[in-house]
Order: structure tokens, then sequence, then C-alpha cells
């Protein structure tokens, strides 16, 4: 009886070290760029800002829970022409756009564009192929978040 006990166990660990494994390569981690920490991989899907806000609020990563969107400048500072997908490594982007905490209200659009309605509901983004500054209705499902945290 014992014989057929210790496979059923020895697989039983065999399959959770797989699925540790598994997990920690899911889990692209973070990385420490000018007094920020910044995760290394979006929340995967396009959603609304609000949905973008909370996903980096709610983020527990690399043993912080201190997560936030960034404001426009500091999705700026990530952009480099040259690097594929126009972000700097080894931060990783899997679209084009991503939101930022950044109103139109607290940064008004240049050359007199202004939204169809108040601005405090139009948040900046950033298009980093391009390395262009777009605004959206708040409830659209126009960006990405990627979570940035202050460094301690």
């Amino acid at each position: 009886m014992k014989q057929s006990i210790r496979p059923v166990g020895a697989l039983l660990r065999i399959a959770l070290l797989a699925a540790c494994a598994a997990g920690a390569a899911a889990d692209p981690g973070s990385v420490e760029m000018d007094e920020r920490q910044w995760a290394m991989a979006t929340n995967g899907d396009d959603l609304p800002w609000a949905d973008a806000d909370q996903h980096c609020r709610e983020l527990e990563l690399d043993g912080h829970r201190d997560w936030r969107l960034p404001a426009l400048a500091e999705l700026e500072t990530l952009h480099d022409p040259q690097a594929e997908g126009g972000i700097t490594e080894p931060i990783a982007l899997d679209t084009c756009c991503l939101w930022s905490s950044t109103t139109v209200a607290e940064r008004p659009a240049e050359h007199g564009g202004a939204p169809g309605g108040d601005p405090e509901h139009y948040f900046w983004g950033f298009l980093f192929e391009g390395g262009t500054r777009y605004y959206s209705f708040q409830r659209f499902s126009d960006g990405r978040a990627l979570c940035v945290r202050d460094v301690d």
C-alpha cells in the first residue's frame, strides 16, 4: 500500500512544482528606473480609465501594494523612439496605448483642442510607437494600465 501512495505523492509534488514555475513565469515582476519602480507588463487588456486605476491600486507585486497609474509626464520618460514598440527596455508593451492619471483639466490640450465635456472626465494616455499623447473619455476602453510606484 505504501508503494502506491508514494508515486501519487511524487506526482503531486511534481504538479505543485510545475504550477509554481508556471505562476512565476506568468508574473514578469518589476524594474527600478529613475527613482520609480515600474511593473514590467500591462494588465493585458484595453479597459476604461477607472478600471485601469483600480487595477494599479489593487496590484500586489514584488512585495508592494502601493502601485498607481503614472502621470503623463512619467509615462513620457519611458518613451524610446529607437526601441521596439517605442518603450524603454526591459518593460514589455503588449499594446499601443497606456492610460495616465493626468486629466485634461490638469494639463489642457495644446492648440485649442478641447474635449466635448467636462475635462475632469478625460484622461491623457500615451501612444508609444509614435511618441504621441492622446486623451480619451474615461469610460472608453482606450488604454491599458502600466503601474508604477515611488521607490522608498
